[in-house]
């Protein structure tokens, strides 16, 4: 798939939750104050919360309104999730986004990309969150079982918020964790599906903007 920016990705290779992994992804279109959490690490009762290595993610969206109107997500990650990627698309069969959020904190910048205005807004990390950390580390998980989604088994987890007994809906997740499925709180419905997952190191030029863009200020 092309990107707008000229940059070709090869697709081979979330109303409000009580946990919150719906706002990550609507915070990320902001850039602005979601937590800042780095991964935890992976025991025996808690999935991994970012992938361990390069990996690109197309998810299929079933209710836009957890995503300000995108349909399918396309999340890239990189160096353990410290670089991430997330391209939005108004419709399934879009090709081109209509914004993106690049998280990198090796380069302590978060950049919100406006194809459509040809423009990004650069930010400082500070206490962003990352936009593709769907799962935080203060939530309780609780092993369910196992499936397979877009070709690769995932283990089954309860999701439940850090001092509470409510539900906090479910999610899919790789032994190394690539989070496949996400449902809402109190809700079967699904949320957020992995359809295509390809393994690899980005192409070249994933976590920059394009040089014909121009830079914004930030209000």
């Amino acid at each position: 798939m092309q990107h707008k920016s000229g940059r070709s990705v090869d697709h081979r290779r979330w109303r409000s939750s009580r946990c919150g992994w719906h706002r990550t992804v609507a915070a990320s279109l902001m850039v602005l104050a979601a937590p800042s959490l780095r991964a935890a690490a992976q025991d025996a009762d808690r999935p991994l919360l970012l992938p361990k290595r390069g990996v690109a993610v197309e998810y299929q969206v079933t209710d836009p309104h957890l995503t300000d109107g995108a349909q399918k997500l396309l999340v890239t990650y990189a160096s353990g999730g410290d670089r991430t990627r997330v391209d939005y698309f108004r419709l399934r069969e879009a090709k081109y986004p209509y914004a993106s959020v690049i998280f990198d904190r090796a380069a302590d910048h978060v950049l919100a990309v406006l194809p459509e205005r040809r423009s990004y807004v650069e930010r400082q990390v500070g206490k962003t969150g990352n936009p593709g950390m769907f799962l935080k580390p203060a939530m309780r998980f609780t092993r369910q079982g196992k499936a397979t989604i877009a070709g690769l088994e995932c283990t089954e987890w309860k999701i439940r918020p850090p001092a509470s007994d409510q539900d906090g809906g479910s999610a899919c997740v790789t032994d190394d964790g690539v989070a496949l499925r996400l449902t809402s709180a109190g809700n079967s419905q699904l949320s957020l599906v992995a359809t295509v997952v390809a393994y690899g190191a980005p192409p070249e030029g994933v976590f920059v903007p394009p040089p014909d863009f121009s830079r914004e200020v930030p209000r």
